[in-house]
């Protein structure tokens, strides 16, 4: 491997033995200036660029360091996926075996389109996503501070739920849920606007007690939240 990256993991699986630790992996795609990232971080860009920035699934060809438990390290015992989405890094896996990566001839693969023009689900597991959405919202928060720009977060995870696979909407379904009886009004309003766009009607529930506790409240706001919390429940019922 040429120019590289690196990710850190603390739990990350070995391919040869199983088990579950710290490794690092090294891939080739982004700006490579011997980086070292951890997952959830969003690459750089604008150096010595390997592939192209802005889509919204890659997959990259991983070496990882020896195995602490059984001592492996070579090529064909360490070899590892990192997946990105939207220039995140969201998943260090061992290979597959699914992308052929020495016959593209590049050292990283576009998963955004599939045959029928959609995106492929992003390489993030069941377990994790509530956790990367998280991430991803934070991070497009920053942006959009930094932009002065309202409606980037909202549009920004309306695409990421378009990546989603069904078992992983299930996940983030219940979770926007919950993201309503928060106390913070910006994730209230992010939240109801993914519900709105997807029509996620096991939001219902959740969308009742919202209305509940903004009847108990004075001002204009809750008074404008209020009345769009039920015009989303009659639309969904």
């Amino acid at each position: 491997m040429a120019a590289f990256n690196e990710v850190i993991g603390s739990a990350i699986a070995c391919p040869a033995c199983g088990a579950v630790g710290a490794r690092v992996v090294q891939y080739s795609f982004g700006d490579t200036w011997q980086y070292r990232y951890r997952i959830g971080d969003r690459i750089t860009w604008g150096g010595n660029d390997v592939g192209e920035p802005g889509h919204a699934s890659v997959v990259a060809d991983g070496y990882g360091t020896a195995c602490q438990s059984c001592g492996a390290g070579e090529p064909s015992d360490a070899r590892f996926e990192v997946h990105f989405a939207h220039d995140v890094i969201v998943a260090v896996e061992p290979a597959s075996g699914k992308y052929d990566f020495e016959k593209s001839h590049v050292p990283y693969l576009v998963l955004d389109a599939s045959k029928e023009g959609r995106l492929e689900p992003l390489a993030v597991s069941r377990d994790t996503i509530r956790e990367y959405w998280a991430t991803y919202r934070d991070r497009a928060d920053i942006e959009r501070v930094a932009a002065k720009s309202s409606p980037s977060v909202v549009l920004d995870l309306i695409e990421l739920y378009r990546t989603l696979s069904s078992e992983q909407r299930n996940e983030i379904d219940a979770l926007l849920a919950e993201q309503l009886n928060s106390d913070d009004g910006t994730l209230r309003f992010d939240s109801m606007a993914v519900i709105q766009e997807f029509k996620i009607r096991s939001a219902v529930p959740s969308l009742v007690k919202l209305t509940v506790r903004l009847q108990g409240q004075a001002g204009p706001q809750a008074r404008n939240e209020l009345a769009k919390a039920q015009a989303l429940i009659d639309e969904l019922d």
